[in-house]
């Protein structure tokens, strides 16, 4: 695998280095990650993805990770060895799409070897009942890492990356015969009683132990950091509170919720289920510095020289983290180059655990240059 990483954020630099690793023979496919804050449009990407002869999948996210930094301009383009297999799954958030008829028509990937990439627009809804519908489908033969693409506006629009252009409310599924190791972890910890969701849809709350959702969020979180979160202060405060569901066996999967609605109502980034339990979750920066390393360990053991490190991490970890995030990317690396995106959530599983969306975690995946 070659990775190049350029820095401008301009369409005419990028251009140039697609191009150059679209010609070479050895070119398989090409993974692009590329920043929100390039101003890429439909209108000005679409014509560079489309004339590309070889396949590219990838999306566009608030920031990208290359070495121990985090950018919030430019691209990073690999090319890989292995010709990729790429499905598309569209209009997630429509109701009237049958998941689990999607997920089947990928029942054949059930016996490949390799690894499963997932790039998908995270403000979509009902991700996680495509993730468990690929659990159905495909079982856990395959380890399976991606993200959420999407902007720090947090408002949905064009950001899945594949030969056919910019595009909304997708997934992709992209499998590579190539072996990977997968690590996770988050280092958040439960500051809360069980709460029972006894409304929600999809991605929103609406109440908490049968009162809005907001009012009973707000108590937890006044309470233990003298902090009221509202309509105008909401993400700022809630960034370092998330929700957090208890799950057989592992950790508890973060759920992180990003805006209040008028009738008192939570939007979080991935589902909740009416019936589910949940706690508030804090964090101290050194536990989640601490979990960032658990992941890269777990990712490293047995691993072997020249792997390419992809690391997704969730944007809400830097903003909370702040100047201590470099040393979460310390965490992390080893001897080979550190690749990524800072993403809103993460997907993960690693051949034994259930396949998740994931909020605020730290996702690390190697995978093999051959």
């Amino acid at each position: 695998m070659q990775v190049r990483f350029e820095a401008t954020g301009t369409l005419a630099a990028l251009t140039q280095i697609l191009d150059a690793f679209d010609a070479r023979p050895e070119t398989g496919g090409l993974l692009l990650l590329t920043c929100d804050d390039n101003g890429f449009s439909p209108e000005t990407l679409d014509p560079i993805l489309r004339k590309l002869g070889k396949p590219v999948f990838g999306g566009i996210f608030p920031r990208l990770i290359f070495g121990r930094e985090h950018f919030a301009r430019g691209s990073i383009v690999v090319a890989l060895p292995v010709r990729p297999d790429i499905r598309c799954i569209g209009q997630l958030s429509d109701p009237a799409l049958d998941i689990d008829q999607a997920a089947a028509a990928c029942a054949d990937l059930r016996a490949a070897q390799g690894s499963l990439l997932i790039f998908v627009d995270g403000f979509a809804g009902r991700i996680g009942d495509l993730i468990g519908a690929l659990f159905e489908h495909l079982g856990l033969g395959m380890n399976q890492i991606g993200g959420g693409a999407g902007s720090l506006s947090l408002m949905q629009k064009p950001c899945v990356i594949s030969n056919a252009g910019l595009q909304q409310d997708v997934a992709l599924l992209v499998h590579l015969e190539i072996d990977s190791r997968i690590g996770r972890s988050h280092g958040w910890t439960i500051i809360s009683d069980s709460i029972k969701v006894t409304a929600a849809h999809q991605n929103t709350i609406h109440s908490l132990n049968y009162r809005p959702a907001l009012e009973v969020y707000r108590e937890i979180v006044s309470a233990h950091g003298g902090q009221e979160p509202g309509p105008d202060n909401f993400f700022a405060v809630a960034k370092a509170y998330p929700f957090g569901i208890h799950k057989l066996g592992s950790e508890v999967v973060v759920r992180d919720p990003i805006s209040v609605g008028s009738d008192g109502s939570l939007t979080c980034v991935g589902e909740v289920a009416t019936g589910a339990f949940v706690h508030v979750l804090h964090g101290e920066p050194q536990a989640l510095i601490a979990a960032a390393g658990e992941a890269a360990r777990r990712a490293c053991s047995g691993a072997g020289p020249g792997e390419l490190r992809l690391f997704i991490d969730c944007i809400s970890r830097v903003l909370f983290l702040g100047e201590r995030f470099t040393e979460e990317l310390a965490s992390v690396q080893g001897e080979e180059p550190l690749i990524g995106m800072l993403a809103i959530g993460e997907i993960c599983n690693n051949g034994r655990d259930y396949p998740e969306f994931l909020n605020k975690t730290a996702v690390l995946g190697l995978l093999a240059r051959s």
